[in-house]
């Protein structure tokens, strides 16, 4: 018999619950906007495909958040949008103008002339119509693919571009929410037709470990330092299984057999929880296995295992980590046919490995951030994807169910090393001085819960979730986290009003420090541009950013840059990035776009061919020499004189942000989608 492999792919769709309950305005629109793009295009894919067998992963508090816009509730984008542009307050237009650019710009911006237009155009200098141009710009560019390429409205709108009515405004909001209303009934027919298998995870995404007991954390991160008392509460991870498998039985008429635990997060207590709940299978990430397997060889990741306890058993399987990131992070920019032939060679050299007759190879990734970074949404990688495998001979699309029930597990597990898909630990989400400030606050209000022997308010459920914990604090960061902040207190403060107690003083008060960027140097620095650090006092008085924080809602584990500074002379500007390796930026590029009150020059630096210039909006470029102005060393840095970027010196505003790019495009990017404001040590004006 010739040696076959098994693909699993398992999307994982997810949004946080955004809604505050007292009020019941929803503060972001990302339900719905992700609604009408991946949730939709993902399963609309692969209806007409023959021999698919895909995993959709589907978290209770999307569903219900789907079900509420169908009966009428809105968001407060959706109610901006809705408002007409005429009648706009100045307030209104403000919001409109600063967050109603959230998208892409290459993929969902620059590709409409109009859009991109309005992008760049000065706020002050908007016109009514303007306005509702943007207004419907928003909401038209997060559409998927199916319908742009196959709704007659919406392709007459993207053809028609600009000086759009209000009536077709309101015309398309409403299908918005028609086609929100198409997505459960979408998956139900797909799993009926046996082409998908759809799991579930605990109704709030928390991570189950941390609520089950946080302490559980010291035993892969042992040198962190964890709020005290831990948070101790299975029965509240209880409540999270219990009531993702009811929810999903009401949904689909079935209930589930798999689930992916939020963020791939496992311990053997979160396992046994999963085994009472009569759950087949699960799945992690496989620096989880290979920390708690004795032995590992090539061939310990393609073949599923069966975890036994004395309360039963549940069958794991356990993602390819490299495959998942190559589709969530790097395909994205490469031509469709070579990134299909490339992911085909991987499964192909698997293949060649695997020992046994059948192996499995697990893809578990995000279901929608990803395709907003691809041309047409992903729709042309992954209908050719699938295709590929399909009518290849030595490779097979399954579900996990399905390859479990003919190749049940062979090897088996006791125990299971605790931590989550990202580092094999939980520092996403607890260890960090503001995320542990989060835990506290959690373990004061469900403290109060308990002493009033009343029932829990789902409120408290919802501030479980991880996404809160995951935006504070190290690594990750966004536009949108004040509004993170405010929905996890605000679950906290409506669980004290609901069991009748006053809640405590200081979730009032945002759980952020104060932002970094607003720091000024703290005087002058004249570093030596060599590529090393001479002397530690040299940067000492500048002004440093972690920049591992990444600016989204997926990770990345790999990072090249990991920090930046920058500070100042009475003559120059003086930038320095330390980095992971210095053979991830040989062959490289770096650009710095700067905003000058207004006008915008750009430097950038080829590193493998040593050129370097800064230039401005005329096309006049002013030099920048390795060795004297620029060095790639230990560090990086670089010497910008000020009479470069503005004669003014320290009277003009100055912004900054820097991509490093490579053939594939765009590898990282900081800040994302925003300016960094530089300021000036005070000494300079003295």
């Amino acid at each position: 018999m010739a040696k076959k492999l098994y693909v699993s792919f398992l999307w994982h769709m997810h949004q946080p619950y955004y809604r505050k309950s007292k009020n019941g305005t929803t503060l972001m629109p990302w339900v719905r906007l992700h609604g009408i793009k991946g949730y939709y295009d993902m399963p609309k894919l692969i209806e007409n495909l023959s021999g698919i067998k895909v995993n959709f992963n589907i978290v209770p508090s999307l569903l219900e958040q789907i079900t509420e816009y169908t009966n009428g509730k809105t968001d407060d984008y959706l109610r901006l949008s809705r408002i007409a542009a005429e009648d706009l307050t100045k307030r209104q237009q403000e919001f409109i103008i600063n967050n109603f650019f959230q998208a892409y710009p290459e993929t969902m911006i620059n590709p409409y002339p109009r859009y991109r237009k309005l992008s760049d155009k000065n706020p002050q200098e908007f016109t009514t119509q303007d306005l509702l141009d943007l207004q419907v710009w928003f909401n038209l560019t997060w559409f998927g693919q199916w319908l742009k390429d196959n709704h007659p409205f919406i392709q007459e709108m993207l053809k028609k571009g600009r000086n759009f009515t209000e009536y077709e405004k309101q015309q398309i909001l409403d299908l918005q929410i028609n086609v929100l209303g198409e997505v459960k009934e979408l998956y139900r027919a797909l799993q009926q037709n046996k082409k998908i298998e759809i799991s579930t995870t605990p109704f709030y995404h928390p991570i189950l470990p941390l609520l089950i007991n946080s302490d559980i954390a010291r035993k892969c991160m042992s040198d962190a330092a964890l709020p005290v008392p831990a948070f101790k509460y299975e029965e509240d991870a209880r409540w999270h299984v219990a009531e993702a498998i009811n929810y999903h039985y009401q949904t689909f008429n079935k209930k589930p057999r798999g689930v992916w635990p939020a963020e791939g997060a496992v311990s053997d207590a979160a396992l046994k929880l999963l085994i009472e709940n009569n759950l087949k299978w699960t799945a992690s990430d496989e620096d989880i296995l290979r920390h708690s397997l004795k032995e590992w060889d090539e061939d310990s990741l393609y073949q599923p295992y069966l975890y036994k306890s004395d309360d039963g058993e549940i069958a794991l399987v356990f993602r390819n980590h490299g495959l998942s990131d190559l589709i969530g992070f790097v395909y994205q920019n490469w031509k469709t046919e070579d990134a299909v032939g490339d992911f085909i060679n991987h499964l192909k050299n698997i293949k060649n490995i695997i020992k046994n007759d059948v192996g499995l190879v697990s893809i578990i990734m995000d279901g929608e951030n990803a395709w907003e970074y691809y041309l047409r949404n992903g729709w042309d990688f992954l209908r050719l994807l699938y295709e590929s495998i399909v009518k290849d001979d030595e490779l097979q699309l399954t579900t996990i169910n399905d390859y479990l029930e003919e190749y049940p597990p062979q090897k088996k597990l006791t125990s299971i090393y605790p931590g989550s898909w990202i580092y094999a630990n939980y520092s996403t989400w607890i260890g960090d001085p503001i995320k542990n400030k989060a835990w506290k606050q959690l373990l004061k209000v469900r403290e109060m819960t308990g002493e009033k022997k009343c029932e829990i308010p789902r409120n408290m459920y919802i501030a479980q979730g991880s996404d809160w914990f995951w935006w504070y604090g190290e690594p990750h960061t966004s536009v949108n986290d004040p509004l993170f902040d405010e929905l996890f207190r605000s679950n906290l403060i409506e669980t004290c009003e609901e069991i009748g107690v006053n809640p405590p003083c200081e979730l009032n008060n945002s759980l952020y420090e104060e932002e970094k960027s607003e720091a000024e140097p703290s005087g002058i620095i004249n570093p030596e541009i060599n590529g090393k650090e001479d002397d530690y006092h040299e940067w000492l008085q500048g002004v440093s950013f972690k920049t591992v924080k990444g600016y989204g809602a997926m990770h990345r584990v790999s990072k090249i840059i990991t920090n930046f500074t920058y500070g100042f002379d009475s003559n120059n500007l003086y930038l320095r990035w330390d980095y992971s390796g210095k053979e991830k930026l040989e062959n490289l590029k770096l650009q710095v776009l700067f905003n000058v009150g207004g006008s915008n020059k750009t430097l950038e630096i080829d590193f493998g061919t040593g050129e370097g210039h800064l230039s401005d909006q005329t096309g006049k470029k002013y030099p920048l020499r390795q060795s004297k102005q620029w060095e790639l060393a230990e560090i990086l840095e670089i010497m910008v004189p000020l009479e470069y970027l503005d004669d003014n010196r320290f009277t003009t505003p100055l912004e900054l942000r820097w991509m490093i790019t490579g053939k594939e495009g765009t590898l990282e990017e900081w800040p994302y989608n925003k300016y960094l404001k530089l300021q000036k040590p005070r000494e300079l004006f003295n």
